[in-house]
């Protein structure tokens, strides 16, 4: 790619130069994967599960979830009853989140899948409100993955029936490598040797909806994996009742890769849901490429006072230590490599010391909230509970759910007085407290419509490089750098004057720092 960027940069001889992008990269530019993130995924183990989480409507649910999934190990959640409307791609701090609904306060499914396996997606599709499609190429294996949210027990054959048919949609435009899960609102109860679909292990009473999932399975040579593991009982149920009392396994996991799926648990949430997650472990047999091979991330934003102070600190020692190192041979390349080098330095030291006083990524909530959550989890694990256990759980969910709003709203009334304060603007405050960013959903080339996360990035590159292309009528012509001339030196204050007229939030050059970064160090 480098090669391809001079090349190409060589043969430019017109204005703009550096507007066009040029390859796919300069669109989605890799992103720095964390080591949490890189160590959860085994190498060769993809963690997929599949929830419903009953409903996330609002923006304050979709906190506690993810507060409550932090101690969970995961890449991939399929979600169902979401109970969102829209069809809408949105990319967060730590994961994407993808959801289709179309009826208000019902149904909805979608997809959480950890940032860093934003470059593996080829494209999310919503076939309807109850089965979505997240298609992926993970360094070649090719794999689809259907989410569902099947009809209760209580509607009509003709629901079930048209359901089972955008089902059959979703894998007629799937790879040859599927897994369909979710909420399948069947009973699979005890197995029968001779169903080749199902395993020697099954759980609980059958119901009517059994034989369609298992017809279903067979038809498209299907496994539930979930029949074939043995697990402890306490660890089959996905759903229970509200009076606690009925346990039934309802969630399923179906795939063609039975032979790469090494595991399937049922896991324990504390999260307000009368369902429990499914996972499994996928042995994706192909080694994940090494970071190191990509360019270096974008420099981290001074997100506060405290860090824009220990960053000047830090970033005058590393500059004292260059002056007295300094000799008048050096070369202006030299000393510009030494510089961005104390910058990189000292925004990685700040980056440490605001990791190491301040861990979480979450201030939305606060210590107390977070100090209740976990007081939920404890007693959720106690059995059997006492009578008092079981109010002090009922009026934490109620309670857990009251101060997670206020904390949002105490989050919400900081920022903006924080910026108003500073900026007299809250043009800043309203940025920070963006929750995610949209991603296009599907982009028109010429003819017909593409979801295909590649072919959009390719639309675009192409369509700002002819926008940005001007005729070459009026060439820009190159100085000839053999020819020698008297240049003024440019002194000291002609430095502090451009580094005051930097404009903020603008894009950084090749080396990656930010405006904000050089204004904070001369400040």
């Amino acid at each position: 790619m480098k090669n391809t960027l001079n090349n190409q940069t060589k043969n430019i001889i017109h204005l703009p130069s550096r507007l066009a992008t040029v390859e796919d990269h300069d669109q989605n530019p890799p992103e720095k994967i964390e080591a949490n993130c890189a160590q959860a995924s085994h190498q060769n183990t993809l963690y997929i599960a599949t929830y419903n989480v009953r409903t996330l409507s609002t923006y304050l649910r979709l906190l506690e979830l993810t507060e409550c999934l932090k101690n969970i190990n995961f890449d991939i959640i399929g979600l169902s009853e979401i109970r969102k409307l829209g069809n809408t791609i949105e990319e967060h701090d730590e994961f994407i989140l993808y959801y289709i609904g179309e009826t208000p306060g019902l149904y909805g499914v979608g997809f959480i899948v950890k940032k860093y396996l934003k470059k593996f997606i080829t494209s999310f599709t919503g076939i309807s409100e109850r089965v979505a499609l997240l298609r992926m190429n993970i360094n070649g294996l090719e794999l689809s993955i259907i989410q569902v949210y099947a009809p209760t027990e209580e509607s009509s054959d003709e629901d079930l029936e048209f359901f089972y048919s955008t089902v059959d949609k979703a894998l007629q435009l799937s790879e040859n490598n599927v897994i369909v899960m979710g909420d399948f609102n069947a009973k699979i109860g005890q197995t029968n040797p001779n169903e080749i679909a199902t395993g020697k292990y099954g759980y609980g009473d059958r119901n009517c909806r059994r034989n369609r999932l298992i017809d279903f399975a067979h038809e498209n040579n299907l496994a539930i994996m979930n029949t074939f593991f043995k697990k402890n009982n306490k660890q089959r149920w996905t759903w229970r009742s509200p009076n606690g009392i009925i346990k039934n396994e309802i969630d399923y996991i179906l795939t063609n890769l039975h032979r790469n799926i090494y595991n399937i648990q049922v896991l324990n949430i504390t999260y307000p849901s009368d369902h429990r997650p499914v996972r499994a472990a996928l042995n994706t047999l192909l080694r994940t490429k090494s970071r190191s091979k990509f360019g270096q991330c974008l420099r981290f934003q001074l997100k506060n006072e405290e860090e824009t102070q220990t960053y000047k600190r830090s970033l005058n020692s590393c500059l004292t230590n260059l002056l007295e190192s300094w000799r008048d041979e050096d070369t202006v390349q030299k000393r510009y490599d030494d510089i961005t080098n104390a910058i990189d330095i000292s925004l990685k030291r700040t980056h440490e010391v605001s990791c190491s006083t301040n861990p979480g990524k979450n201030q939305a909530l606060s210590t107390r909230t977070k100090a209740l959550i976990c007081r939920r989890q404890e007693l959720q694990k106690i059995k059997p509970k006492s009578r008092a256990m079981k109010n002090e759980l009922k009026a934490l969910y109620k309670l857990i759910s009251k101060r997670i709003h206020l904390d949002y709203k105490a989050h919400r009334t900081r920022t903006i007085e924080k910026h108003l304060n500073t900026t007299n603007s809250v043009k800043k405050a309203y940025k920070e407290l963006r929750t995610h960013k949209l991603w296009i959903e599907e982009l028109k080339d010429k003819t017909e419509n593409t979801q295909n996360r590649t072919e959009i990035l390719k639309i675009a590159t192409e369509f700002y490089k002819k926008l940005y292309s001007a005729p070459n009528q009026h060439p820009y012509e190159l100085p000839n750098i053999n020819r020698i001339e008297a240049r003024a030196v440019i002194d000291e204050s002609e430095v502090i004057k451009g580094i005051k007229s930097l404009k903020l939030e603008k894009s950084p050059g090749p080396d990656r720092i930010t405006n904000e970064v050089i204004k904070a160090g001369y400040q």
